[in-house]
């Protein structure tokens, strides 16, 4: 689920701060790092400065721009808008990159290892005793059969 705010209302001053009010609920049918694909009730306009915001696991995305086109279902009165977005924050491009591709920056690969590396230890069975009985016999015999001074 995300909220539109049409850009014709003069309120909305920063294309990039998350908004306070409610917009109108959408859907997300497809997100890429420059757009989306978006459904919205209604007839939608091409050409129509919007701005969508939504959650991508805890951060929000704020993404403004235009819609280059509209597919219109006068059937269920519904239409799905081709959203490009302009003027993306690199740090909002790489959250997007992130989700969609399943991708990570080069600057928080180390982190992601060692994270990944401490998960995959804690899977492992713990096993209390390494040793096999034979090999401590094995070590006591020696131990005896040392001279003693």
């Amino acid at each position: 689920m995300a909220e539109l705010y049409l850009l014709y209302d003069n309120s909305i001053t920063d294309m990039t701060a998350v908004e306070e009010k409610s917009g109108i609920k959408c859907v997300l049918e497809d997100l890429s790092e420059d757009g989306a694909l978006i459904r919205i009730g209604g007839c939608g306009q091409e050409g129509m400065p919007i701005k969508i915001q939504f959650m991508l696991g805890n951060n929000p995305i704020v993404m403004s721009g235009s819609v280059k086109s509209v597919e219109y279902n006068k059937t269920i009165n519904q239409s799905r808008l081709h959203f490009q977005a302009s003027n993306i924050a690199e740090s909002v491009r790489q959250k997007i990159a992130l989700y969609v591709y399943s991708i990570i920056p080069e600057e928080q690969k180390h982190e992601f290892d060692a994270i990944k590396l401490m998960e995959d230890d804690e899977e492992l069975p713990i096993e209390k005793n390494l040793e096999k009985p034979e090999d401590q016999n094995l070590e006591v015999l020696e131990a005896a059969e040392e001279p003693v001074i």
